[in-house]
Order: C-alpha cells, then structure tokens, then sequence
C-alpha cells in the first residue's frame, strides 16, 4: 500500500502539466460565467475590473495595484488604460494556466 502510494506521488511529480488553455477556451468559459445571475452585465473580456469582479476579488484601484505588483510589473500603478490592459493579458496568462480554480 505504502510503496503504491510512493509510486503514484512520484508520477504526479513527474507528470507533464496540463494544456494551456486557448485564447478562445479562456474567453468561453468568461463568457459563460458572466452570463450567470451574479454576473450579469460584466465583460471580463476587455475590463479588468469586471474581471476580477468575475472572481469575486476586490477590484479597486488598491487591488489593482497589489495585483500589479504581484504579477512584478514595471513601474508604479497609477490606474491608466494601458496599465489596466496590461493586468488583463497577464491575468490570463495565469488562467490559461488553471490559476485561480478556472
């Protein structure tokens, strides 16, 4: 039994990660879910605060700009356009990954 469970932890050491999600997968499964009660009238696809709403996280400017700091982005976050697309594209990079349960 013991040297059962030895195996199998070693083999998901070892096991290749699972598929990055498209583009497309990403923005289905947004899209799903912003079409539930919840969620209604939200478009994670182009705001990042919708997004984050999405996830039930805080999206103020505040946590935008933890956000920013955690994904190690240059300069200070002062909340412009720009910033904020940038905080889309790397936020999906994480849920192309299968970051935040998704």
């Amino acid at each position: 039994m013991i040297l059962r469970l030895l195996v199998s932890a070693i083999h998901a050491l070892f096991a290749p990660p699972p598929p990055k999600r498209t583009d497309a997968e990403i923005d289905a499964k947004l899209l799903e879910r912003s079409k539930t009660a919840n969620y209604q009238g939200l478009d994670p696809i182009n705001s990042i605060v919708d997004l984050m709403k999405l996830f039930d996280l805080d999206s103020s400017i505040e946590a935008r700009r933890e956000l920013w700091m955690q994904m190690h982005l240059d300069g200070d976050f002062t909340g412009t356009a720009e910033q904020n697309q940038l905080l889309i594209v790397e936020f999906r990079k994480q849920l192309a990954q299968g970051d935040f349960g998704f």
